[in-house]
């Protein structure tokens, strides 16, 4: 599931996969491998690298990375470029910089959060219409930012 065909095929989609719970998924390790993240702290700071199961880091892309070209080209895709680690990135602060996340609590439930990229638009699950396989099932879900959002903005 990437969505540089043309150019790679490196930058993998952070996917949400439509009517699936983790209680659904526990019976398919495969699938629920797929569901683990870690979250890491930038040495001496107050934000956090986020980590899929490979170790590749979540990132937030250059703006033209949105899925939403015919659209208003606001929503831009949260993404990890496959096959690079944060170790791979150290010699390249640019892309290093696009991995770093901050995560604040959300009002009113103690371990809800707020996932911010470095520009502090927030992640989010948009609606069902946001899906990146229309002739696959309609089923998997991209994780999106909204380009000019932030949380006082919401």
């Amino acid at each position: 599931w990437t969505c540089d065909k043309t150019r790679g095929n490196k930058r993998l989609m952070a996917l949400m996969y439509l009517g699936s719970s983790l209680a659904a998924l526990q019976a398919d390790a495969d699938e629920l491998k797929k569901c683990v993240w870690k979250i890491r702290k930038v040495p001496g700071k107050d934000t956090f690298y986020i980590l899929n199961r490979n170790d590749e880091p979540l990132y937030a892309p250059h703006e033209y990375w949105t899925c939403d070209k015919a659209d208003g080209d606001k929503r831009l895709m949260a993404l990890m470029y496959r096959g690079q680690s944060l170790a791979a990135l150290q010699g390249n602060p640019d892309e290093l910089r696009k991995c770093i996340w901050k995560v604040r609590f959300a009002p009113g439930d103690d371990f809800s959060f707020y996932i911010l990229n470095r520009n502090d638009v927030p992640l989010y699950a948009p609606h069902e219409h946001w899906t990146c396989d229309k002739t696959r099932g309609n089923k998997r879900l991209m994780a999106l930012m909204y380009l000019g959002s932030s949380l006082a903005a919401l």
